[in-house]
C-alpha cells in the first residue's frame, strides 16, 4: 500500500470516527433534553401539589382566625402558644426580604403586596408597607424609575 493510500484511509477512519462522535454526541443531547423535560414535569407536579396543600393549609388558618383565639393553637414549651397564622405571616415577610436581599426586585414586590392582601390591618401588613417604601426609595437611589413608581402605585392600590 503506497503512502497516498494509507493517508485516504486514514483520513476516511477519522471522518467516519467523527461521524460517530457527533452522532453520539447528539443522542447524548436528545438524552439529555429528555430527562431535563422529565425532571421540569416531576418539579411541576411537586410544585403543584405543594401549591394545593398551602392553599388548603392558609384557607384553614384563615378559618381558624374566625374562630375562637384558640383555635388552631397548640401548646408549646415554657407556657407559650404557637399561632399557625401568625406564623406564616412572619415566614411570608421574610421570603419577601431574602428575595429582596437576592436582587429578586420584582419576586419581593410580589410577596410585599400579597402579605398586605391577605393580612391587611395587621403588622404585618405594615411592616410590608414600610419595607416596600424603602423598596421604592434604593430603586430611586439606582435610577430604576419606573420600578418605584410601580411600587408607590402598588403601594396606593392596597392602602
Amino acid at each position: 500500500m503506497s503512502s497516498s493510500d494509507k493517508e485516504r484511509n486514514q483520513r476516511a477512519n477519522d471522518e467516519k470516527a467523527d461521524r460517530e462522535s457527533s452522532a453520539s454526541q447528539a443522542s447524548g443531547r436528545r438524552q439529555s433534553r429528555a430527562a431535563s423535560k422529565r425532571q421540569t414535569q416531576e418539579t411541576k407536579q411537586r410544585t403543584g401539589k405543594a401549591a394545593d396543600e398551602r392553599q388548603r393549609e392558609e384557607q384553614a388558618a384563615g378559618n381558624d382566625d374566625r374562630r375562637s383565639t384558640q383555635a388552631g393553637r397548640r401548646p408549646v414549651a415554657n407556657g407559650q402558644v404557637f399561632d399557625p397564622s401568625a406564623a406564616i405571616k412572619v415566614e411570608r415577610l421574610r421570603l419577601a426580604r431574602r428575595w429582596r436581599e437576592a436582587g429578586l426586585t420584582y419576586s419581593a414586590i410580589y410577596a410585599y403586596s400579597q402579605v398586605m392582601e391577605r393580612y391587611p390591618c395587621t403588622g404585618a401588613s405594615r411592616a410590608a408597607a414600610e419595607e416596600l417604601l424603602e423598596m421604592a426609595k434604593e430603586q430611586l437611589d439606582e435610577e430604576r424609575y419606573y420600578t418605584a413608581l410601580g411600587i408607590f402605585n402598588r403601594l396606593e392600590e392596597l392602602a
